[in-house]
């Protein structure tokens, strides 16, 4: 997700999000993909509202801004 945001061509004020499946069993869960983002490991990525959201009973997703240089 960082490598394809930071190859992107974003616009300003972009709103970036990243849907991922509930319930995974490979250690990709809300915690491993909203704590890196809020704790800065990732710089350049600002969280927005609404920053982590359901989608539905399968999916939710994570709101952010990659910020422009």
């Amino acid at each position: 997700f960082v490598e394809l945001s930071n190859s992107s061509n974003l616009p300003k004020e972009n709103r970036t999000i990243m849907v991922y499946k509930k319930g995974r069993k490979d250690g990709v869960n809300r915690d491993s993909i909203f704590i890196p983002f809020k704790d800065q490991v990732y710089k350049g990525f600002k969280l927005k509202a609404p920053m982590l959201c359901s989608i539905s009973k399968e999916l939710s997703a994570c709101v952010m801004c990659k910020e422009i240089e």
